[in-house]
C-alpha cells in the first residue's frame, strides 16, 4: 500500500507487482508492505475508514508543500480505529478491492491489531 506526501487529502491506495515486476516509488511516497494481498485489503479498508481521514484531515498542515509527512503517519492508531469501523463494513469494502476477504480473515487482522506490537510504522 502507498500513499502520496503531496496530495492534499491522504489516498491510501494498494500496489502490486506490475506484470510480475515490483513497482518502484520516489521520495514523496510513503509506502506499508504486506506479504498477503488480504491484510493489505483489511487494512486499505481501515486506513480509507471516514474516522482515519477525518483523524489526518485534523492534523494535517493546511497548505504545506507536503502536507501528509513522516511524522503525521505513525499517529495513526490502527486499533483504535478498527474498533471505531463496524466489521461488516470493513469486509464489504476489503472485498471489493481483494475477493478472497473472508470473515476468517477479518477476525484474524482484528485480533491482530489488538495484541501490543508496537505503533505501526509506514516506510518511506
Amino acid at each position: 500500500m502507498a500513499v502520496s506526501g503531496l496530495h492534499a487529502g491522504p489516498e491510501f491506495r494498494l500496489i502490486g507487482p506490475d506484470s510480475g515486476r515490483p513497482v518502484f516509488f520516489d521520495d514523496t511516497c510513503y509506502l506499508l508492505p504486506f506479504n498477503d494481498p488480504v491484510d493489505a485489503a483489511i487494512a486499505h479498508a481501515v486506513l480509507t475508514s471516514t474516522s482515519v481521514q477525518r483523524f489526518l484531515q485534523s492534523i494535517k498542515c493546511p497548505g504545506a508543500k507536503r502536507p501528509i509527512t513522516k511524522k503525521l503517519l505513525p499517529r495513526i492508531d490502527l486499533a483504535h480505529a478498527v474498533q471505531m469501523t463496524e466489521p461488516s463494513d470493513l469486509l464489504e469494502r476489503a472485498q471489493a478491492r481483494v475477493a478472497s476477504v473472508h470473515e476468517h480473515a477479518l477476525q484474524r487482522f482484528l485480533r491482530s491489531t489488538l495484541e501490543p506490537q508496537g505503533a505501526l510504522t509506514i516506510s518511506r
